[in-house]
């Protein structure tokens, strides 16, 4: 295990790198989705889901990750960060 920590910082940078990715796809596509101005809420994100839905099914462990295991790294709220954002949109 300590050979890991030869090319990271620490927990937070290795996690950061792990999920990073995975979040700034996660962030975007609700992003487009809020920027889309016809449709309901559901076909805004069908819409701009397609461009993201494919890399996030692929990263699918780090998306889990990046929302069940945050805790106490800089994407702590990321997983409320999506419900708050979203929770009017549908």
């Amino acid at each position: 295990m300590a050979l890991i920590y030869t090319y990271f910082k620490n927990k937070e940078v290795l996690f950061d790198a792990v999920v990073s990715l995975v979040y700034i796809n996660f962030e975007s596509a609700f992003d487009e989705e809020e920027s889309l101005e016809k449709g309901s809420a559901s076909e805004r994100f069908d819409k701009a889901g397609e461009n993201y839905i494919h890399e996030l099914l692929k990263e699918r462990k780090k998306l889990i990750i990046l929302m069940d295991k945050s805790s106490g790294t800089k994407h702590t709220e990321a997983k409320t960060q999506t419900h708050i954002t979203n929770a009017g949109s549908y």
